[in-house]
């Protein structure tokens, strides 16, 4: 191999044979990486989209923490009393977190008057009745053993 092949100084440059790789190609490749003007738009460009990425990421995070904050609601009088953004807001945990399929083949979007939005939030509460019971039934049950623990504790008094 040539040294004329290689750059040991510029970690951009892969260092190939002569016979597979032409000079040319290198300085081309180096040009498209550095940019003409020897900027490294490419590797700006690259950067950015990579924050781009991890910003949205970030967002998705937050947005999950904050419905998670808000909870399922599933007492009708409760809904019947909800404002548009709070019926926005179930819509979409019931569409990220209990997955409903009705919800899903609909965009949120598309969901404009507060009437239908209402109805939105309580159709999958009566499809999912099951489901989210299920989901509450683990922590009752918990909640039931506790109580019998301390109504069977009699102060660690022996007989």
């Amino acid at each position: 191999m040539s040294p004329s092949c290689q750059s040991a100084t510029d970690p951009c440059i892969v260092w190939v044979p002569c016979k597979t790789r032409s000079v040319a190609f290198l300085r081309f490749r180096q040009v498209l990486i550095d940019g003409a003007s020897g900027t490294g738009a490419q590797r700006e460009r690259a950067l950015a989209m990579r924050k781009k990425l991890a910003d949205g990421e970030k967002r998705k995070q937050e947005e999950i923490a904050r419905l998670t904050a808000v909870g399922l609601i599933v007492d009708r009088a409760k809904i019947s009393g909800m404002t548009v953004a709070q019926l926005n807001d179930q819509i979409s945990i019931h569409r990220k977190f209990l997955n409903d399929k009705v919800l899903l083949n609909v965009l949120q979007k598309d969901i404009k008057l507060k009437p239908l939005k209402f109805s939105a939030v309580l159709a999958p509460v009566t499809r999912n009745e099951e489901k989210i019971n299920a989901l509450r039934a683990p922590d009752d049950e918990e909640s039931e053993e506790n109580d019998e623990e301390s109504a069977d504790y009699d102060g660690g008094e022996t007989d």
